[in-house]
């Protein structure tokens, strides 16, 4: 028959696979009535050597097995499908493999179908790849690809390749050159990695030269870097530009901004519209100009400064500063000192004095030769050969002692000499003379005595008088005078509660005016401040009455001023101080105003640094490190590192990093540590993670330093004693602690004893002796313990869960019980319909039992099977309006017992090749190794059979 030809063709072949047909040589195949043909009393059980039941057949069980779908001739080879015209074949499985329906074909290592062919693993075609849709490659030599929307080529891959797709363009010759272009997005190299240039296609490109330069666009910025030059520049004004000219130059501007550094001169300087401020050699010169500002300075040669409240020059000879209230002061040292302002104006020096008021008041003085003072109608003279004075009523003396003395006012005047003396009347007639050493005395008129010694007089309300030997005099009136002594080496003056007096050249004092001259020591009052004079020391300081005071030491080299907003001192060479300007210059250190920036200099260190209110710029060590805060800002010290956190970019030998979003990240790989910034969060990483913090704003949010400790604010704290977190606690050990977060879950555990945790009133989880465990909610229960036993049931609690489920496991789950129950939309007393009924339990390898019912279309499904094929049955009932099925097979190791029943009607297969049909009809059959013994009776129509040793004896 043909079955045994097909078998002698497949003996060659390797079986690779099976179908679900009712005989495929398995005895845990489904059943036989589905697919047989023709009554089961027509079978042929000569089992295991032959089998057939129409249209199957087994020959040496499981060797080979054929039916009209499949054929197999174990392990050569098997067919699949053969009804359906396109069957698979399998020959030594998985070596041959034959899918005529899918096209599908394999012989190891060759793999083959209707569009595609491999020889695994170097040779690969799939599809039409040179005119259409696939593949081709030879790998490594070529892999062509070829897509609906594009194509691919790698030769000698990964070296060369060429892809042309809609939003990918890419070639490469490695390491000569490559392209790219993804999305608009381009890139290329030459020479790899050498030389590479890119463009995103919108507002960014670039090119670089390694170690050459680099060039990159983006947006309205221009980047290009090299050793020798390198630029930034944007055309926003709200950003930065700059270039550099290792190691010549530097520049940078910002719309009206504009900074330079000419490295090697250690100079720089920067523009902002109308201001300017340049710096040279490291800060020893520079010059500043601004809409209200001017200065320069090289020092230590001249200092020049103009603002709108002073203009100042120092320089080692002369030193000048002028205030806008027109106030100001100049020196020549050590030659003269000189100042003025609208009150008063002053000048110093080592043989003339003098002042002057803007009330026309003054003095001039070349001590010890002279003095002279003058004021609105009054003035005073004084030296050794001529003395003189004029009052404001009119009245005046002169002396040039012992030669000559005479004086005059409204009363008349009067002139005495060593031979002669007269005096005129107020109209101009004489009232007496005479020729000494004549005694004269005339007390009728103004009570004159006068002797050779000298004498006494009035006119009118003045009284006078002279000691000619002493070459002395005096006058006064009712609450003014003057006395002069020895031809007016010594004298005092007086009107009311203002005295003066004085020896010259020892001193003069006039206490009401705050005046004192003498040769060691000096002072007097300008009005509004107090003067003081060393003229020894070539020094003098003043005060006044707001507390403002001053001082010139050693005919200038040093000084101070204190109170108000320009206080200053120094002491040249060494320093000079302004406080209120906050300026202090030295040759050690230097720091000065720039119009809201303040500069410091450290000139030894070779270095200088510069506040502002928006940042802070330094360069130290003649520029190897610097720094500068605020916007734009960057530190570095050469050659370890340079850092522009504005630009996020940081560069040294162990240490990188980059922004990605909004998160800053660092890192330092050596260490296995890093650094997150995002937003105001910071996080922290070293060693791999054995350390590590996270901060948010000023307030650190989580560390930790492994095995120590770990914490997390309002999260968690570890360590190996104690530890907490939202929900739970422990103490003394991990090992012991509790659950808790105040919102109803709570729970403890002792480890490895157990762990209990109660989420709410109705759901509970727990573990025990680390392998049991239980869980617990409104529609869930879960218990058990891993290995042993399993209980797990789901129900249905509401709408949206359909099914009530329960699945039990135990002895590492070879023994499980799972029942699910279906049910369907609820009724009107809220009940919901059950629509199906699911049961399986089993113990592998003793037992499987399962049930199946479909409530809704009335089918029911039951197996069962002891020790895998010991025994079996199925048992299937279906009962849903059509005609009726009930089949029940039962089996003993296959065929040693198999036993089916369809309807009522019976038939069972016995080893050795017995067989036994029964129906309800009356139908009866018993055959033993098919017709060497055979009884047959058919009640339908009369008829008995009987065969033995294949010999008909009835028919």
């Amino acid at each position: 028959m043909k079955y045994w030809v097909f078998s002698l063709l497949a003996a060659v072949m390797l079986l690779a696979g099976c179908a679900t047909t009712s005989m495929k040589g398995t005895p845990f195949y489904t059943g036989e009535y589905e697919a047989s043909k023709g009554p089961a009393s027509d079978r042929v059980n000569l089992w295991p050597v032959v089998y057939y039941r129409d249209p199957a057949l087994s020959v040496l069980w499981p060797l080979m097995e054929f039916s009209p779908d499949y054929l197999a001739v174990r392990p050569v080879y098997s067919v699949d499908g053969r009804n359906e015209g396109n069957p698979v074949y399998n020959v030594v499985w998985p070596i041959g493999f034959f899918d005529t329906k899918h096209k599908d074909y394999r012989i190891f290592p060759v793999f083959w179908g209707d569009d595609y062919l491999t020889l695994f693993p170097f040779y690969w075609h799939k599809g039409d790849p040179f005119s259409g849709v696939g593949y081709n490659a030879l790998f490594p030599f070529w892999i062509w690809n070829s897509k609906a929307d594009g194509n691919s080529l790698d030769v000698l891959w990964p070296l060369c390749a060429k892809k042309n797709f809609p939003d990918r363009q890419e070639w490469r010759i490695w390491p000569l050159a490559g392209a790219s272009d993804r999305n608009g997005k381009q890139y290329g190299y030459y020479a790899w990695p050498f030389a590479h240039h890119w463009a995103d296609g919108t507002n960014a490109s670039g090119h670089t030269v390694i170690p050459l330069y680099l060039y990159n666009r983006k947006g309205s910025r221009e980047t290009f870097v090299s050793l020798p030059y390198s630029r930034s520049v944007s055309s926003s004004t709200e950003t930065k530009s700059w270039d550099l000219t290792l190691p010549l130059l530097y520049r940078q501007w910002r719309g009206d901004t504009f900074g330079w550094a000419a490295i090697p001169a250690l100079s720089w300087g920067a523009r902002d519209g109308e201001s300017a401020d340049s710096w040279f050699a490291l800060g020893l010169g520079r010059r500043v100009t601004s809409s209200n500002r001017s200065g320069s300075h090289v020092i230590p040669f001249y200092y020049y400064n103009r603002d709108p409240s002073a203009t100042s020059f120092y320089t080692v000879p002369w030193w000048s500063k002028s205030y806008a209230d027109d106030s100001g002061w100049n020196m020549l040292l050590p030659v003269y000192y000189r100042s003025y302002s609208t009150n008063a104006s002053a000048f110093y020096s080592l043989p003339w004095y003098g002042k002057k008021r803007s009330d026309g008041s003054g003095w001039h003085a070349s001590i010890p030769f002279y003095y002279h003072s003058y004021s609105n109608g009054a003035s005073a003279f004084y030296s050794l050969p001529w003395l003189s004075e004029k009052h404001g009523d009119g009245s005046a003396w002169q002396a040039a002692f012992p030669f000559y003395y005479g004086s005059s006012s409204t009363n008349g005047s009067l002139m005495l000499t060593p031979l002669y003396g007269r005096k005129l009347q107020a109209d101009g007639s004489p009232s007496w003379r005479c020729l000494f050493p004549i005694v004269y005395l005339d007390e009728t008129k103004d009570s004159h005595f006068l002797t050779l010694l000298g004498g006494r007089w009035s006119m009118g309300d003045r009284y006078n008088w002279l000691v000619f030997p002493l070459l002395s005099g005096g006058a006064k009136k009712a609450d003014t005078g003057r006395n002069i002594w020895l031809g007016g080496l010594a004298g005092q003056q007086w009107s009311g509660d203002e005295t003066s007096h004085y020896v010259f050249p020892l001193y003069y004092a006039a206490p009401y005016a705050g005046a004192f001259a003498s040769l060691p020591y000096a002072t007097w009052n300008t009005g509004i401040r107090q003067a003081h004079v060393l003229p020894p020391l070539l020094s003098g300081w003043y005060t006044d009455e707001s507390g403002k005071s001053g001082s010139i030491l050693a005919c200038g080299l040093a000084g101070h001023r204190s109170g108000g907003t320009d206080a200053y001192s120094y002491v040249f060479p060494l320093y000079y101080s302004a406080p209120g300007s906050d300026m202090f210059l030295s040759l050690p250190y230097a720091k000065w105003p720039s119009g809201n920036s303040q500069c410091h200099l450290v000139l030894p260190l070779l270095s200088c640094w510069e506040t502002s209110p928006d940042a802070t710029r330094a360069m130290l060590a003649a520029g190897l490190v610097g720094f500068r805060t605020g916007k734009d800002g960057y530190h570095y010290v050469f050659p370890l590192y340079y850092s522009a956190p504005d630009e996020d970019s940081f560069v040294s030998l162990p240490y990188a990093t980059w922004r990605t979003g909004d998160k800053q990240s660092w890192m330092l790989p050596f260490l296995l540590s890093g650094r997150n910034f995002e937003n105001n969060a910071t996080e922290t990483m070293l060693l791999g993670g054995l350390a590590y913090w996270k901060t948010e704003g000023a307030e650190v949010q989580s560390s930790q330093i492994l095995p120590f400790y770990l914490w997390s604010q309002d999260e968690c704290f570890y360590t190996a004693l104690y530890g907490k977190n939202r929900q739970m606690e422990y103490y003394a050990t991990p090992l012991v602690g509790r659950y808790g977060d105040g919102n109803g879950t709570s729970g403890s555990w002792v480890f490895p004893f157990y762990r209990h945790k109660r989420l709410s009133a109705d759901e509970v989880k727990g573990r025990y002796l680390l392998l049991g465990y239980y869980d617990k909610s409104p529609t869930e229960s879960r218990y058990g313990f891993y290995g042993l036993y399993g209980y797990d049931r789901k129900d249905a609690a509401d709408e949206q869960q359909a099914d009530d489920c329960k699945d039990i496991n135990y002895l590492l789950y070879l023994g499980q019980i799972k029942e699910r129950r279906e049910y369907g939309e609820t009724d009107g007393a809220g009940q919901k319909t059950l629509l199906g009924y699911h049961k399986t339990h089993s113990l592998f390898p003793l037992w499987n039992h399962e049930i199946k019912d479909d409530l809704s279309a009335k089918n029911r499904l039951e197996t069962s099977a002891l020790l895998g094929c010991l025994y079996d049955s199925r048992h299937e009932q279906k009962d849903d309006g059509g005609e009726p099925r009930d089949y029940l097979r039962r089996r003993v190791l296959w065929r040693l017992y198999h036993s089916e029943k369809l309807n009522g009607d019976a038939s069972t297969d016995m080893f050795p090749a017995i067989t036994i049909d029964s129906y309800k009809n009356g139908y009866y059959k018993f055959s033993f190794l098919w017709r060497l013994f055979r009884y047959e009776k058919d009640p339908e129509n009369g008829t008995k059979k009987l065969d033995l040793l294949f010999i008909p004896f009835r028919r």
